[in-house]
């Protein structure tokens, strides 16, 4: 189903639930908090298409800044609250994608624009 947003581009109109969700995770213990610029999930394997959208995204930890990991902005990223994580610890997390099992491709960037980390 295709319906119109406010700024005239034709979206997908789905219905979700919390079962639709695709997360990352921190596969490797860390020194440090475990952080993530960008996010994002594509249907292309090339990861050139639109990103996936989805309605909300959250975090294992610091989840109220979890948005800063999807708002396409290189020099904001959200960073774990833990000081050094084990592995699997944490868990980036978007909910309400319209058809998870599209996606085959993910983007994560954990550099900031200025060199710094995630």
């Amino acid at each position: 189903v295709l319906g119109e947003s406010p700024d005239g581009e034709s979206v997908e109109i789905c219905d979700v639930a919390e079962e639709d969700a695709l997360s990352i995770t921190n596969s490797l213990a860390t020194s440090a908090p475990w952080g993530v610029v960008e996010l994002s999930f594509h249907a292309s394997p090339s990861c050139t298409d639109t990103p996936l959208r989805w309605a909300e995204i959250d975090a294992t930890s610091n989840s109220a800044m979890a948005q800063l990991a999807a708002d396409g902005d290189e020099f904001s990223a959200w960073s774990s609250s833990c000081s050094s994580c084990g592995a699997g610890s944490e868990k980036l997390q978007v909910v309400g994608v319209c058809r998870p099992d599209d996606v085959r491709c993910v983007k994560v960037f954990q550099c900031k624009g200025d060199a710094t980390f995630g």
